[in-house]
């Protein structure tokens, strides 16, 4: 904004000194004095701070003091003044995360001739906000997850645990049967070499009796041996199903690592945003 005043300057009547108005006629020079200012401000963020950029350059041709007063969330600056030509700028902390926007009143004050005169502006600021987006949202989104992947990661370590003992079961049964099928086995053999005897003595009655025991023991072989077979499918199935639950274990665990340490990563950044607000 400028504004143009007529100003006169002194003329010398022999050892007078004269100040003369428009109608003198011993006017020496001339000027019109133009005092012009471009002032504005602007809210930023700086280390997670909002500042208030503060700037003032003299567009006219004469000195001007400066003064830009407070608001609500800043302080006043000091008067300050600036030649013709030159250009001030300042940066205000508010020492707040956030702000709303407000008008600034800017205080221009210029001289001539000994008489002050004002040309005040009126400047505005918008509202800003410099927390970290992430800051809440975020580190909660994290942990949900984090602790999601860890419930996976030990409801599959009980299904692989669950599966490992099952299977330890099905082998120590299918040990058993395989101790049992040997025993029939070896009562089998037993039962047949008395039958060879008996038919040797001629004893056919014995012979018979002997024969029908080492059937019996054949069976019962027979049986232990599919028993066996039995338990070693299952140890087999236990096994692999005890191996799918530690792969889907270790999963969850890879997960809920990487959820934790993005976390983690966000709380450190958070902490430093912080620690920058303190100083």
């Amino acid at each position: 904004m400028s504004k143009a005043i007529r100003r006169m300057t002194v003329g010398v009547v022999g050892a007078s000194t004269l100040l003369l108005g428009t109608a003198g006629v011993a006017v020496a020079d001339e000027q019109t004095v133009k005092p012009s200012i471009n002032s504005n401000v602007k809210s930023q963020c700086i280390n997670g701070n909002v500042h208030l950029a503060q700037y003032a350059a003299n567009t006219g041709n004469i000195d001007l003091s400066v003064k830009f007063n407070a608001t609500s969330d800043f302080a006043a600056s000091e008067s300050f003044s600036i030649q013709p030509g030159q250009a001030k700028y300042y940066s205000v902390d508010s020492g707040k995360t956030q702000v709303g926007g407000a008008n600034v009143s800017v205080n221009v004050v210029y001289t001539v001739d000994g008489q002050r005169f004002a040309l005040n502006q009126v400047e505005k600021y918008e509202a800003l906000d410099c927390k970290p987006k992430y800051d809440d949202d975020k580190k909660e989104e994290l942990k949900k997850k984090a602790a999601q992947a860890g419930e996976k990661a030990d409801d599959a370590g009980k299904k692989a645990d669950d599966a490992g003992k099952k299977a330890d079961d099905a082998g120590r049964n299918a040990e058993q049967a395989e101790k049992k099928a040997e025993k029939a086995e070896k009562k089998a053999e037993k039962s047949e070499r008395k039958a060879e005897k008996a038919k040797k003595k001629g004893d056919r009655k014995q012979q018979k009796r002997y024969e029908e025991e080492q059937k019996r023991y054949e069976d019962e072989q027979r049986k232990y041996e599919e028993e066996q077979k039995r338990y070693e499918d299952e140890q087999r199935k236990y096994k692999e199903e005890q191996k799918r639950y530690e792969d889907e274990q270790k999963r969850y665990e890879d997960e809920q690592k990487q959820y934790e340490d993005q976390q983690k990563r966000y709380e450190d950044e958070l902490k430093k945003y912080e620690n920058e607000q303190k100083r």
